[in-house]
């Protein structure tokens, strides 16, 4: 018999929490490799007026589990992209669920809820869409990423099973009278493909809002409320990585850019301390081979760098931060503002006074990690720092995080991404507003 892979373990809590919660939910398609590797996310259909609570379902349901809800991410009025992530075996991982309820593109209202619904039969692990209406939501989601060539073989198995008049009938309702005679020919007869896609997903988007009439000011509506929403409520996450030179931040890095938690976000953008917006960072041989031999500035340069920094912080935060959160990105940053009144020699500041007044005027991440290791590992690994110097810094670091400023991650032995990863998801999951519609 084979083990249970992680993935698995997690979607079969998140059904078995839909099942419990009462919620009605079947599968738009099975993934490959469903449940036990899923590389991609995991389509669901659910009421309408069950999906405002899906989230917050799956957060007490899965409470006593270990697994927390990551991300809610809400990318149409009537649809959201679920992370559910935890650690598993030692291991950090993170599976995304794509609810929707009735199926809109661009706030254009495509096929009812209750009509996928309507149609599932059973699954191995839950009900799965099938039928005619299993062949729409297929042909309307190829045709919206323009992969109606690439997807024909699949489309004309499901176009089998749900016959020629449903087929022609579907067509035509997505596409107009026009373009969907010509494309369930293309279906039927195995010609051509339609030449520009394009102009069939304008053609699909047309005739959906034309078929929903009047109903469809309401749907631009929600689909505006939802855009400032995600404005005013950013779902992505700023990270800073603190800790000594020799602590292995800059890998921590790398692996959770790479790793589970990369899935609940749309991609990742590293900084170096500041935002960067006002020119990029300079670093001189000098400094990197010795970090805390130079002379510190002088009063008038020091409080010059301390405005400079201050400026990049602020409008830095405002266009490059902020709106990365707004698009769902992870911003990695390898050392943060607190950095300057942790280690105010490598910054050549005079004294952590300007750095603790640095770090109280501009925005916090969401989350701080500090990789925290024993000096003399972190000798071993890098030699540019002196002992008594590391000593002081990795006693001012941990003073720093048991005030409660950074979550504390040792980093002694091998790279701990689990557990960076995992501070990081229970911080994202107390996000209240992401349980609220």
């Amino acid at each position: 018999m084979s083990e249970t892979t992680p993935t698995a373990t997690v979607v079969s809590h998140v059904l078995e929490v839909l099942g419990a919660a009462g919620v009605r939910h079947a599968l738009l398609a099975v993934p490959a490799g469903f449940p036990d590797e899923v590389p991609g996310d995991i389509d669901l259909v659910v009421p309408g007026e069950s999906l405002p609570g899906v989230a917050a379902a799956l957060r007490d349901g899965l409470a006593d589990s270990g697994l927390k809800v990551v991300q809610v991410l809400r990318h149409e009025a009537t649809a959201a992209y679920v992370v559910v992530g935890g650690v598993l075996g030692g291991a950090a991982v993170a599976v995304a669920f794509d609810f929707c309820s009735d199926y809109r593109k661009c706030g254009v209202h495509l096929i009812d809820a209750e009509e996928l619904l309507s149609s599932a039969s059973a699954g191995k692990e839950a009900p799965v869409v099938a039928g005619a209406a299993a062949f729409g939501y297929r042909l309307a989601k190829s045709a919206l990423k323009g992969r109606l060539p690439a997807d024909v073989a699949r489309l004309r198995a499901l176009a089998a099973d749900a016959g020629p008049t449903e087929t022609e009938a579907w067509c035509r309702r997505l596409f107009g009278d026009g373009a969907g005679a010509r494309v369930a020919a293309w279906l039927a007869d195995g010609g051509r493909a339609p030449s520009d896609e394009g102009e069939l997903r304008r053609a699909l988007l047309r005739a959906c809002r034309k078929r929903r009439g009047v109903r469809g000011l309401a749907d631009t509506a929600a689909e505006w409320r939802r855009r400032a929403l995600r404005f005013l409520r950013p779902t992505g996450a700023v990270v800073a990585l603190l800790g000594v030179d020799g602590s292995g931040k800059s890998t921590l890095a790398r692996r959770l850019a790479d790793g589970a938690l990369a899935r609940a976000f749309r991609g990742v953008e590293y900084r170096h301390l500041r935002p960067g917006l006002l020119g990029a960072r300079r670093s001189g041989r000098e400094a990197a081979s010795a970090p805390h031999d130079q002379r510190p500035y002088g009063a008038l340069a020091a409080f010059a760098k301390m405005l400079y920094l201050l400026a990049d912080y602020r409008l830095g935060g405002a266009l490059k931060d902020h709106p990365a959160r707004v698009r769902s990105m992870l911003v990695l940053y390898d050392r943060h503002a607190a950095d300057l009144a942790l280690d105010p020699r490598r910054y050549r500041t005079r004294g952590p006074w300007a750095g603790r007044l640095l770090s109280a005027l501009v925005r916090r991440p969401d989350v701080t990690l500090l990789a925290d290791v024993e000096p003399h590992v972190a000798l071993a690994r890098k030699s540019e720092v002196a002992e008594d110097e590391l000593r002081r810094s990795c006693a001012v670091y941990r003073a720093w995080a048991a005030e409660g400023n950074a979550v504390r991650i040792d980093a002694n032995g091998e790279v701990p991404e689990a557990a960076a990863a995992d501070a990081v998801m229970r911080a994202m999951s107390e996000r209240e507003w992401m349980y609220q519609w």
